[in-house]
């Protein structure tokens, strides 16, 4: 699906579907969680049609849309290990360059994430590890 908000309705589908079979849902999860772990790897800048690879199938970077416009996360470090940034160096319209739609599908595929395994219990146990792995990633989110 090349849309943020498609996919967004297709997790709260299934959310809700979840929410009414209960245990019985189970046989979904495999068809259900890896695109919700996909949802919420992907970077919010840049695009909404950038998905996790951009056009050319190379990764697109975390802190930029690609890597011509980057943003350089720590350029120096001091002797006491913090980094000295400038502000006149800082470009805070490529900052500010994030695409809401990503973010609101990241944030309700974590939901069905929960929701999911709510209803399934045991039969999400399969699925912990990975999800709280990226669900840990996404705290500072």
């Amino acid at each position: 699906m090349g849309s943020a908000r498609l996919r967004e309705c297709s997790f709260l589908f299934f959310g809700v579907m979840d929410c009414v079979f209960g245990e019985e849902f189970a046989a979904y999860l495999p068809s259900v969680v890896p695109p919700s772990i996909a949802s919420c790897k992907q970077v919010e800048q840049g695009d909404e049609n950038l998905s996790i690879f951009g056009s050319e199938g190379s990764a697109v970077c975390a802190s930029g849309s690609s890597p011509a416009n980057a943003i350089a996360i720590m350029d120096e470090v001091d002797a006491h290990g913090n980094a000295s940034i400038e502000l006149e160096d800082v470009d805070v319209g490529q900052m500010v360059d994030v695409n809401n739609a990503i973010a609101i599908e990241k944030e309700i595929a974590t939901d069905t994430i929960g929701t999911l395994f709510a209803s399934t219990r045991n039969h999400f146990l399969p699925h912990v590890e990975q999800c709280t792995v990226e669900l840990i990633d996404l705290l500072d989110h």
